[in-house]
C-alpha cells in the first residue's frame, strides 16, 4: 500500500514488439503485477527493451516486492537526469531492502529534496535503526498451505478456528474462474472461511445474501456468536452497493444468519476492517473520511444492542494509515500501520489492552514477521505461533498467510537439592518460592531462605540462577507471557541490588504455561500457587 504517483509515463510512447509483449502491457495496464514483469523478463532474453518497457518492469517488479529484481533496472534507470521521481523513491526502497543503506540514504534523500513525502522521511529515520531491531529466526516462517493464488486475509478467531476471507473471481459468464483462469476474471470479490481441523478450507455462507454478487470487506465473530461485518456488492442488474456495517448471528458453525444494519449510511465515513471483543460489547474499526486517503482506527460500544458512534483511538492514530485490527483476547490489539518508522509499507504493531477499555504501550513485531512490504492482520493461534498476511515476494498468490513459530524457549537444568557440599546453610530450592498478588508484578513478600540462598550464590560464584516468572491463566497468554517476565525482572533486581552480578542471572518467562498447579478451572487458591517466580540453577 505504498504511495501511489502519476504513472502517465507507463501508458504512452511505446511500441508493440511482439504479441507476447502486447500481452504484457495488458497485464500491466490490469495490474497484474507479478505476471507483468514475468513477462518483461521473458521477453528481455529475447530482445532489447525499451526505457519505457524497463520503467514498466521495475514498477512492477516493486509492486510485488521483488526488491533484487527492482534495484538492478532502476540502478541504470536513476543515471537519466530526467527520470520521474518515483524511481529515486523505488532505488533508494530496494537498496535498503536489500541491505544497502548507504545508497538507501543516497537516493532517499534525493526524492525528498524534490517531491518528498511522509513515506520517504520515515524509511530515512529508520536506515540507522533497523540494524539494531530485533530479529526473529527466519527459518521458523512458512507459507500457509491454504494460500491460493489471489489473496487470503485473515479475520481473527472464532472458538480456536481461524477465520479469513478468500478473493475469487467472476467471469462474463457469471461462473467462478479457477486459478488457472484468473485473468479472465470481470470482477473479484471475497468469501468467508474458516480453516478446518484438516487445515482445509471451508466456506461458510449467508442464509440471505444482500446482492447477487456480496464481497465481504472484513468480518469478526465474537464468543457470544455475533457476528459484525462490511459488505459491498453489485447486483445482476449492475447496480453498486457501497460499503455498509451489519450485524448477524453466527447460527451453526456454517452460517450466517439475516443481516441488519448498524448504523446509517454514512456519506462522510466509511469503515472496512473491523475486530469484535469476544464478550461483543466493544468493536475497533477502520475508518476512512470522504476526502482522505488515509484510514484511522475508531472504536465503538454496545448498550441495550445500541452501537455508539465511533470514536477515533487518538492513542493509536497517526498522520499515516492504521488497518486491520484484531483483538488478542483481553490484554492485546494487533494492527497494522505505515504512519511509524517501520520498515516500509504496512508493519505490524501491537498494544497492550489496560484499564477502561484503553490502550497503553504499542510493539513493533520483529523480522521476519515484518519486513520491507504490507505485513498486517496479525493472529496469535496457538501459545507458540502466529497467522499474518504479506504480499511479501515469492507467495502463492497477491496476499498470502504465513505461519510464524516461536523459536523453542531455552532448556533449563532443574534441581531440587543443591550438588555442592558447601556452605551448609542452604540445601534445597523448593521453598524458596516469590509470590505476587493478581496482575501484580511487585513481591508480596520476601521468602525467609532469600538471605541463604544470596550467602550460597556468593559461596560459588562459578553458578549462574534462571529466574522463571510464571502466571495465572486468567487473561491472554501474549499478557500473561509479559507479565511473567516482569516478575522474573522484579527477582532480578533483588537478587543484583544484594550482590549477585547481572551475568551470572537469566531471566525466563513460562507465563501461564507450565504451571505449578494444574487446573482448568482453576480455584483462586490455585491460581494464587501460579503467581509465582521460581529459582533454578544452572550447573557449571
Amino acid at each position: 500500500m505504498r504511495f501511489l504517483l502519476s504513472l502517465s509515463f507507463l501508458f504512452c510512447g511505446f511500441l508493440h514488439y511482439a504479441q507476447n509483449l502486447t500481452e504484457t502491457y495488458a497485464l500491466f495496464d490490469r495490474y497484474e503485477y507479478t505476471l507483468a514483469a514475468k513477462g518483461f523478463q521473458n521477453n528481455s532474453k529475447t530482445q532489447k527493451l525499451s526505457q519505457e518497457d524497463r520503467k514498466k518492469w521495475a514498477y512492477a517488479s516493486f509492486s510485488v516486492g521483488d526488491f533484487v529484481q527492482s534495484f538492478a533496472l532502476t540502478d541504470s534507470l536513476v543515471k537519466d537526469p530526467k527520470i520521474e521521481m518515483f524511481f529515486l523513491y523505488a532505488h533508494g526502497y530496494a537498496a535498503l531492502a536489500t541491505g544497502r543503506p548507504e545508497i538507501a540514504k543516497d537516493y532517499l534523500t534525493k526524492h525528498k529534496e524534490k517531491a518528498g513525502n511522509r513515506d520517504t522521511d520515515s524509511l530515512l529515520k529508520a536506515i540507522n535503526e533497523i540494524q539494531a531491531w530485533e530479529k526473529w529466526p527466519e527459518e521458523n516462517l512458512h507459507n500457509h498451505p491454504t494460500n491460493g493464488a489471489r489473496a487470503e486475509i485473515t479475520s481473527g478467531t472464532y472458538n480456536n478456528t481461524q477465520i479469513l476471507l478468500v478473493e475469487k473471481g467472476i467471469a462474463s459468464n457469471e461462473k467462478v474462474v479457477g486459478a488457472k483462469d484468473l485473468t479472465k476474471a470481470e470482477y473479484f470479490f471475497t468469501e468467508v472461511y474458516k480453516i478446518n481441523d484438516r487445515q482445509v478450507l471451508q466456506r461458510i455462507k449467508f442464509e440471505k445474501p444482500l446482492f447477487d454478487y456480496p464481497t465481504v470487506r472484513s468480518i469478526s465473530i465474537s464468543d457470544t456468536k455475533l457476528a459484525i461485518v462490511s459488505i459491498e456488492g453489485f447486483n445482476k442488474n449492475g447496480s453498486y452497493h457501497p460499503s455498509n456495517l451489519y450485524q448477524t448471528k453466527f447460527e451453526n458453525d456454517s452460517t450466517f444468519g439475516p443481516l441488519s444494519p448498524i448504523f446509517r449510511q454514512n456519506d462522510t465515513l466509511t469503515f472496512s476492517s473491523i475486530t469484535l471483543h469476544k464478550e461483543g460489547t466493544w468493536m475497533v474499526l477502520t475508518g476512512i473520511k470522504k476526502g482522505s486517503i488515509e484510514a484511522n482506527l475508531y472504536q465503538s460500544f454496545c448498550n441495550e444492542n445500541v452501537w455508539s458512534e465511533p470514536k477515533l483511538v487518538s492513542s493509536l492514530n497517526t498522520p499515516g494509515n492504521e488497518l486491520f485490527p484484531l483483538f488478542q483476547g483481553d490484554s492485546i490489539l494487533t494492527f497494522a500501520s505505515d504512519g511509524r518508522i517501520g520498515y516500509g509499507g504496512l508493519d505490524v504493531y501491537q498494544a497492550r489492552i489496560v484499564s477502561d477499555q484503553r490502550f497503553g504501550s504499542i510493539k513493533h513485531l520483529p523480522f521476519p514477521v515484518n519486513g520491507f512490504s504490507d505485513d498486517f492482520g496479525l493472529n496469535y493461534i496457538t501459545s507458540d505461533s502466529m497467522l499474518f498476511c504479506s504480499n511479501r515476494f515469492g507467495g502463492k498468490g497477491d496476499d498470502d498467510l504465513y505461519c510464524y513459530a516461536f523459536p523453542k524457549k531455552p532448556e533449563i537444568v532443574k534441581v531440587d537439592t543443591l550438588v555442592p557440599e558447601k556452605p551448609k546453610t542452604f540445601t534445597s530450592l523448593k521453598n524458596l518460592t516469590f509470590y505476587f498478588d493478581f496482575n501484580q508484578s511487585a513481591v508480596k513478600q520476601l521468602p525467609k531462605e532469600l538471605d541463604s540462598f544470596i550467602t550460597f550464590l556468593q559461596s560459588n560464584d562459578s553458578l549462574k540462577i534462571v529466574i522463571v516468572g510464571r502466571t495465572d491463566n486468567k487473561g491472554s497468554w501474549v499478557y500473561n507471557d509479559y507479565l511473567g517476565e516482569q516478575r522474573a525482572k522484579t527477582v532480578a533486581k533483588i537478587i543484583q541490588q544484594a550482590g549477585v552480578k547481572p551475568d551470572r542471572i537469566k531471566i525466563v518467562s513460562m507465563g501461564e504455561f507450565d504451571p505449578i498447579v494444574r487446573c482448568n478451572p482453576c480455584l483462586e487458591e490455585s491460581d494464587a500457587k501460579n503467581r509465582v517466580v521460581n529459582l533454578d540453577i544452572i550447573l557449571p
